[in-house]
């Protein structure tokens, strides 16, 4: 590893070679790392994590996903008390 003052140095163009080329290495590893991470939330391995993280861009890595509709509180016609709706459905569970 180079320090400061081995970098300082060195001739310019070679500087911004080496720090350039540091830099794409660790962008490398942390590309790496957030494929591993998203193939472990999709459950996918092998050559599918590959297609995975070579089709998706590295800001659709990063990027929040939608979590879909927020779930509301709705009086069911059917028996008068508050249910929650989430989309169209209205589901069993009774809320506040």
């Amino acid at each position: 590893m180079l320090t400061k003052s081995a970098l300082l140095e060195i001739d310019p163009d070679t500087r911004a070679f080496t720090l350039v080329g540091a830099f794409m290495g660790h962008f490398a590893l942390l590309e790496t790392g957030i494929g591993a991470a998203l193939g472990e939330v999709l459950g996918v391995n092998g050559a599918r994590r590959v297609i995975i993280n070579r089709n998706m861009g590295f800001d659709e890595k990063i990027k929040p996903y939608p979590r879909g509709p927020e779930p509301e509180c709705r009086v069911s016609k059917a028996d008068g008390r508050k249910r929650i709706l989430l989309g169209r459905h209205l589901r069993a569970r009774s809320c506040s």
